[in-house]
């Protein structure tokens, strides 16, 4: 079959791209034993086994990324979607105190406010990576169509606001109210820019 559900590989390109990496891995094995193993009648110098390591650092790199890319890709366009929903569902959950905060509904706490910020701030990029080719379905999704057929706007919005909720956090810990409530509003602003044009009410 063809057809390439939302990110995932053809099944052919699944299996054999999932036997590559142990096959690959049987295969620097005897190299990195033998990286370690000194000849009979030879010592290896201090500079040797240093670059020896290095070496044998570089093939474990390469096997965990090859590694990583074959799970990445059997990834199913529902658990792309929980994925992105959850991780959303995490900044709205800070965003609300925050905006509580700087609208005077709440009294403002700085530590408490920076809190926000810096888990607003670590989580901001991380919902896109589940926006991959074809998880427009597979389970309920407000994202529209456009996501996908505009992904450059889409990704510079993303962008946008990653940006603004870094500068956010760091403004957090040392700015004044004045300044924090001025941020807050930039970066609101970043994420309304998005749904207003890439999500369905």
């Amino acid at each position: 079959m063809k057809h390439q559900i939302a990110g995932r590989m053809p099944l052919a390109a699944n299996t054999a791209k999932g036997l590559a990496v142990p096959r690959f891995a049987a295969k620097i094995k005897p190299c990195i034993t033998a990286l370690f193993t000194t000849a009979p009648n030879r010592r290896s110098t201090l500079i040797e086994r240093v670059v020896m390591f290095k070496i044998a650092a570089a093939l474990f790199a390469v096997t965990a990324t090859l590694a990583a890319s074959a799970a990445f890709a059997q990834a199913k366009p529902e658990d792309a979607i929980a994925y992105r929903q959850g991780a959303f569902k995490i900044i709205g959950w800070n965003f609300g105190p925050m905006a509580g905060m700087v609208q005077g509904r709440i009294p403002y706490d700085k530590d408490g406010f920076a809190k926000r910020a810096a888990n607003v701030a670590a989580v901001a990029a991380m919902p896109f990576e589940g926006f991959g080719p074809g998880t427009d379905a597979g389970a309920p999704t407000k994202a529209k169509a456009e996501v996908w057929s505009k992904s450059a706007d889409f990704k510079a919005k993303a962008d946008k606001m990653v940006e603004e909720t870094t500068k956010l956090a760091a403004i957090a810990k040392t700015g004044s109210l004045d300044d924090i409530k001025k941020q807050f509003g930039a970066t609101g602003a970043t994420c309304k820019a998005c749904h207003d044009d890439y999500r369905n009410k």
